[in-house]
């Protein structure tokens, strides 16, 4: 089957989710230095990527988070935003070109253009080779331990924007129930876990005194302190009386698409629009809902 359409939107989906979304946001502190030192200059060197004919696992491939494999006497395993600048610099322009090399047959002018543009290039990317799996290239505990991580900054992000935390605010973590291996991850992840969801300190085990928000990803449960950051019983009501009309109208619309003579007798477009307004309010009160359940 020729799908053009379900190859434009994986390959769209990709880019923009999994490439600029997270991987670039998690490698910034490499690509783009902090005088503080958050990460390590961006010299001439990094400016050499493979090209399309190469694969990154023509390197020694680093552990999960571009660390390497950590033996006796190495101490703490280095953070992702410290370790492997130059690896990461080259896989990030390595990707990039297998995302023009698949954008091309869909975007052929502009994706040549960004092609040259991007450095000295001895073929046109028309003629560039498509994109091979290597299995070499795959780490196996990578894949859960990024999917995690996303789980993770983007349940603290939805608690803070649902409850009205300030965006500049740093709040504190507490982590509860959590299992070795979370601890291990939260150890290799921290610098990228604070600077992704404002998180000022992670604390293990124990609970903040006070209001909260709950976070549940796999068993643990990371608890952000709001004390003092919100009013807790104004949250909680203003969210309770916006739960309670997303329902009422969530309610009202069930009734009327489950009336025979509205659905037989109405337009298609009004029946339509009825299902999606349903869906829409559905999905606004179990999120509101889903807030009310974090403050406990």
């Amino acid at each position: 089957d020729y799908r053009f359409d379900e190859s434009a939107n994986l390959i769209y989906h990709f880019t923009w989710a999994s490439f600029c979304d997270w991987y670039l946001e998690l490698i910034k502190p490499v690509l783009n230095p902090s005088p503080s030192g958050e990460g390590p200059g961006v010299g001439e060197s990094g400016e050499t990527q493979p090209g399309p004919d190469h694969s990154p696992a023509d390197k020694p491939h680093p552990g999960p988070w571009g660390a390497t494999e950590a033996r006796p006497g190495d101490g703490p395993a280095p953070s992702l935003e410290r370790e492997g600048s130059e690896e990461t610099r080259t896989v990030a322009g390595w990707v990039l070109d297998q995302i023009l090399v698949m954008l091309h047959p869909f975007m052929p002018f502009i994706t040549e253009e960004l092609w040259h543009a991007m450095r000295e290039r001895p073929y046109d990317l028309i003629l560039a080779k498509w994109p091979m799996p290597d299995a070499r290239a795959l780490d196996p505990g990578a894949g859960p331990e990024i999917d995690w991580l996303i789980r993770l900054v983007s349940g603290i992000r939805a608690a803070r924007t649902e409850l009205g935390v300030p965006p500049g605010a740093k709040l504190g973590l507490h982590v509860r129930d959590a299992s070795h291996l979370t601890v291990q991850r939260l150890e290799r992840n921290e610098a990228a876990l604070k600077r992704l969801a404002r998180i000022e300190q992670i604390v293990e085990g124990g609970a903040p005194s006070g209001g909260a928000a709950q976070i549940v990803v796999e068993e643990a449960t990371f608890i952000l302190p709001l004390d003092g950051v919100i009013d807790i019983e104004a949250e909680r009501s203003r969210l309770t009386k916006a739960m309670e009309a997303a329902a009422k109208e969530r309610d009202s619309l069930s009734q009327r698409l489950g009336n025979p003579s509205f659905v037989e007798r109405a337009k298609p477009d009004a029946v339509e629009k009825a299902r999606s307004d349903h869906a829409e309010k559905a999905a606004e009160a179990e999120r509101l809902q889903a807030a009310l359940a974090r403050l406990g």
